[in-house]
């Protein structure tokens, strides 16, 4: 309880101050399988949920990554775009149901359109290539601002590197997926940066590295 509620003291103090009063931190139940990891409240407010048993097992750098991972998750474009989309759903299915009562059969398959294809947006955001860019693209995120924190780029890429290696060895096999990606391709890019070649592109979909 004591490493608890210094920790989130110490968290707070680190989230951007266009964060600061509208994102909570707060433990997470202990069946969940993300050692750190967000939940939107409302349009306003947001939550960063820390399994904190699991937490403090981590050095300082490795917390302070993994925490500055989510908070750039938080801001990320994708992140606006789903919340769009989620609009976009919400509001076919409302037609949906207005056409359904005037019995208009067009309007049916017109508003069934919009909403599915909303929905598939969604699904391809948080299950496919598109959430692992988001990740990765936040993995850089967090390594430029503990760069601008006083940590040197080796040290920052390190430190998250290795937390990812000790949640993919303490994760059940069925939400590794992520972490793998994120880790490979920190290996890349620190591969790259040491032979000096051109920068991976972390928006093309021919960026994600196979796991196969």
């Amino acid at each position: 309880a004591g490493f608890t509620a210094t920790e989130m003291q110490r968290l707070s103090e680190l989230l951007p101050i266009s964060a600061q009063g509208h994102v909570a931190i707060v433990p997470a139940e202990s069946r969940h399988c993300d050692w750190i990891t967000t939940s939107s409240k409302n349009s306003q407010t947001s939550e960063i949920q820390i399994h904190f048993q699991r937490w403090q097992t981590l050095t300082l750098d490795q917390r302070n990554l993994l925490f500055w991972h989510v908070t750039a998750r938080l801001h990320s474009a994708g992140r606006e775009s789903l919340g769009r989309d989620i609009r976009v759903m919400q509001i076919g299915f409302a037609g949906l149901l207005l056409e359904l009562l005037s019995q208009n059969l067009v309007g049916v398959a017109t508003t069934l359109a919009v909403a599915g294809l909303a929905g598939y947006r969604i699904y391809q955001y948080v299950q496919g290539e598109q959430a692992l860019r988001a990740a990765t693209a936040a993995d850089q995120s967090a390594v430029q601002r503990a760069v601008e924190e006083g940590y040197s780029e080796a040290r920052a890429v390190a430190s998250l590197a290795s937390a990812l290696k000790l949640i993919i060895r303490d994760t059940p096999r069925t939400c590794r997926k992520e972490y793998q990606v994120r880790l490979r391709v920190l290996e890349i890019l620190q591969s790259q940066r040491q032979e000096n070649l051109a920068p991976l592109n972390l928006t093309s979909p021919s960026s994600i590295p196979s796991l196969v």
